[in-house]
């Protein structure tokens, strides 16, 4: 009897939505840049890359 309340009670908590998990585990984004100058790193930083690939 012990063994269903224990069993149920776990059973009808709301399980946390994963964006939630993830904040939790993670923490918020931190930089003291603005959006604009981590858009431009992002877009500064890519290459392009001259290998020819065949499928």
């Amino acid at each position: 009897m012990i063994v269903n309340e224990i069993i149920l009670s776990f059973e009808q908590q709301p399980k946390p939505h994963p964006l939630d998990t993830f904040m939790e585990r993670l923490g918020p984004w931190e930089d003291e840049r603005t959006a604009e100058e981590i858009v431009k790193d992002i877009y500064d930083s890519r290459t392009i890359s001259n290998n020819d690939i065949s499928l």
